[in-house]
């Protein structure tokens, strides 16, 4: 047996293994689960028998497949297709341990053009896809599977230096470093990568703040080459609001995030149309209250989440208020998954790895841990 939860705890309950199948994990790359999760790629376990799904919102992204999500707090637990019933293998909280190593199947890697995770899985093709050269657009739109949510995301600007934010887990580790040293007392602004191999993050002296005269004036400074910086995260928060072992973050200004708000997200509202969205810079306060959900995921940060598709989009802290953590699944970016010509993804670690398996145990806790560790060899160059 094996016992699951979400984050709020809503969806707990204990589930049978499928006998035919217990050791079968599938990673799939395909676009529908990369904009209906905001995640890079999902893993799914089948399971023995129809869970209890009181409390789930159904998406079906297709006909032959149907989702389910928690309503609270929008964490993925259930997959059903042809092949029987699955669940998201973040959410399992306790299981027996592995008599024999678990199968990894991965499925539809060529959807992501450029092999998005892939290239630092284990277990995937030695040579994954890479993406015909293609004209870079000048944004990067950005939507859920269903479109209810969509946005965009601007080149970074002078005004892309204004926030301040502590350094990410993902760069200096919560884990072993003081509050003295992850504050970021230099004002680093480390979210701004220059692709040119010897660059450092920009700082207050390599970028000023723009003057306030140039804020108000007609035009902003581009910041030219720059790139936002994005990475992988293990934390239990992700996992457990999204139902998946490692969650993508691109950490962009707010004032660099073009959300496209419909006049009505109301029943008969057609959300694929863009002719009856008006754009703005994004504003949480401005937010229509149906259009996004909120979930307040710990004590100082909040998640949006979509209340159709149950796609993650934002992710953001009090402590740093404009500058937020966005889906990279949710991009759509012509060269492929990882969106390469706008962000660039930091190798070094796993933002909070060693909290794989916390919360977990018995075999597929040993699984997640692996494969976080194993992740962190790929994209070391370890591996691969």
């Amino acid at each position: 047996m094996i016992t699951i939860s979400c984050l709020c705890g809503a969806a707990r309950q204990i589930l049978s293994p499928s006998p035919h199948d217990s050791n079968s994990i599938t990673i799939c790359h395909c676009d529908s689960c990369r904009h209906l999760t905001g995640l890079l790629f999902t893993t799914y376990a089948p399971i023995k028998g129809a869970p209890f799904l009181a409390g789930l919102t159904k998406y079906s992204p297709s006909a032959s497949s149907t989702r389910y999500f928690c309503s609270i707090c929008g964490c993925h637990i259930f997959r059903h297709n042809e092949h029987g019933w699955a669940v998201a293998t973040g959410t399992i909280t306790s299981s027996p341990p592995l008599d024999t190593p678990l199968t990894i199947q991965h499925q539809h890697i060529s959807s992501t053009l450029d092999g998005g995770l892939s290239i630092w899985l284990p277990s995937s093709p030695s040579h994954p896809p890479t993406s015909e050269p293609t004209e870079e657009l000048p944004s990067l739109p950005a939507s859920c599977h269903c479109n209810r949510i969509s946005f965009t995301i601007t080149r970074p600007l002078r005004t892309s230096t204004l926030p301040h934010s502590p350094f990410a887990d993902l760069l200096v580790p919560y884990c072993n470093n003081p509050h003295s040293v992850t504050s970021n007392p230099a004002s680093i602004k480390w979210w701004l990568r220059d692709p040119s191999p010897a660059a450092q993050p920009p700082n207050t002296d390599a970028l000023h703040h723009p003057s306030s005269e140039v804020l108000e004036g007609e035009k902003d400074e581009e910041l030219s080459g720059y790139k936002y910086l994005a990475g992988t995260c293990a934390c239990r928060s992700c996992r457990l609001t999204s139902g998946f072992e490692i969650q993508t973050w691109a950490f962009v200004p707010r004032v660099n995030i073009l959300m496209n708000i419909p006049s009505s997200t109301g029943e008969g509202t057609s959300l694929e149309s863009d002719a009856a969205k008006t754009v703005s810079v994004l504003d949480f306060s401005a937010i229509p209250s149906d259009l996004l959900k909120t979930y307040r995921s710990s004590a100082a940060a909040v998640r949006e989440f979509c209340p159709t598709c149950g796609a993650t989009v934002f992710w953001h802290d009090f402590e740093r208020p404009d500058l937020i953590d966005v889906s990279v699944g949710l991009s759509r970016c012509l060269s492929g998954a990882r969106a390469a010509p706008f962000f660039q993804w930091w190798t070094d670690r796993t933002s909070f790895a060693e909290e794989a398996r916390t919360d977990r145990s018995g075999g597929m806790a040993d699984w997640a841990e692996g494969i976080v560790k194993n992740m962190e060899n790929g994209m070391r160059g370890d591996s691969h």
